[in-house]
């Protein structure tokens, strides 16, 4: 289980679910049209029209060439005639299923965690409210994550799923659609800066008809977090930070170009692996790392190990490290819900401005002397 935890933490589920790609999809223009062009987000953007909203995902999985277009119309309106043949999804939503944790925050920021009526494997749901609506059975078991039950799904009828893949291959959501449902890809995943990851709760503000609301949501947590970002360059001095566990003989560390690094940079860290261009995780050997990070002063990682003695038996060689003997380890795996799911890997996504000022109280906790941590805890 442990190895489990730990995977979860640098390799991203991901979901055999994909949609059919838009290889030709023709432009459809008009002359009313305002477009909100996202301020973080690089997988997205959102335009309006008068009788329509228009949604395009750039990046709906890894080295995406096509772009997806989506095409949301009011249920009280006529679907204009320009729309023909193309991706047309009826708003608001009044019934939906997600296939990730991340999305159940957004469902409850918009207040329309009511409308879900399936998720895969729900025992791993933590928010509250929802998990409320599970144990009472209003929200359906609809398999796993690799294997969706698609008897169940049909039998929900739910007129829209939300879904994320790891390449363009997959077409298991065909029979879903012929069956009239339509997916949505959520690509909040791939986004480099913690912002543009939160900022995705904007495309769940067009499924609802609640974009103002959502636009609202997201600058309350992008202002916080900015105000967290102006706290850690009080301090000018940075600690030096090593991140990651170490899997069998690979130790996986994020790249210089992620959300984790642009995290720790944000919050007043020196990261180690900064200069690296990559934007997902880096596989190293431990002798690579050792002599990288040795001295490093804060390491953020831990896994779900529940002490530094528990750290210390797993692995012998992790008492190399300074953080180890200075007892400065710090894990994001060990807060859990009343099932068990993690509730960074849930509610991290969207608040990005609570992860942010966790590792500023880290790295920097004269800053912060009465904050309390969200998702990270100290190995005692």
């Amino acid at each position: 289980m442990k190895f489990i935890y730990f995977l979860l933490s640098f390799i991203p589920v991901l979901m055999v679910i994909g949609c059919k790609r838009q290889t030709s999809a023709k432009a459809v223009t008009t002359i009313e049209k305002v477009s909100r062009k996202t301020k973080y987000a690089n997988g997205f953007d959102i335009s309006t029209f008068k009788n329509y909203t228009k949604l395009e995902v750039y990046k709906p999985w890894p080295n995406a060439v096509d772009t997806l277009r989506y095409y949301f119309v009011p249920k009280n309106k006529k679907t204009p005639a320009t729309l023909k043949n193309q991706r047309v999804i009826r708003t608001p939503i009044e019934r939906i299923l997600v296939t990730s944790t991340t999305d159940i925050p957004l469902l409850e920021a918009l207040g329309m965690e009511h409308t879900l009526v399936g998720f895969p494997e729900p025992k791993y749901i933590s928010s509250l409210k929802t998990r409320s609506l599970v144990d009472v059975g209003k929200v359906k078991n609809v398999g796993s994550l690799m294997s969706l039950n698609s008897e169940v799904i049909l039998d929900l009828q739910p007129e829209l799923i939300v879904g994320f893949s790891s390449n363009a291959s997959i077409k298991a959501f065909d029979l879903f659609e012929r069956s009239g449902i339509q997916t949505v890809m959520n690509g909040s995943w791939l986004e480099s800066h913690p912002l543009g990851r939160a900022e995705w709760i904007k495309v769940f503000g067009c499924l609802f008809e609640k974009q103002k609301e959502a636009t609202v949501l997201f600058e309350t947590i992008e202002t916080n977090y900015q105000k967290g970002v102006q706290l850690a360059k009080k301090n000018k001095i940075k600690p030096t930070v090593l991140s990651g566990n170490m899997y069998k003989d690979v130790w996986y560390v994020p790249g210089g170009n992620s959300y984790a690094a642009q995290l720790i940079k944000d919050a007043g860290g020196d990261y180690l692996w900064k200069t690296n261009s990559q934007s997902g995780s880096l596989a190293l050997n431990f002798e690579s790392v050792l002599n990288k990070a040795q001295h490093a002063t804060i390491w953020i990682g831990g896994s779900n190990f529940l002490s530094i003695d528990e750290l210390g038996k797993f692995e012998e060689k992790y008492k190399l490290f300074d953080a180890f003997k200075k007892q400065q380890v710090y894990s994001k795996d060990l807060k859990k819900g009343t099932t068990g799911g993690i509730l960074y890997y849930e509610q991290g996504s969207l608040k990005a401005d609570w992860v942010l000022h966790d590792l500023i109280k880290i790295f920097h906790p004269n800053l912060a002397p009465n904050y309390k941590f969200h998702f990270y805890q100290k190995l005692e």
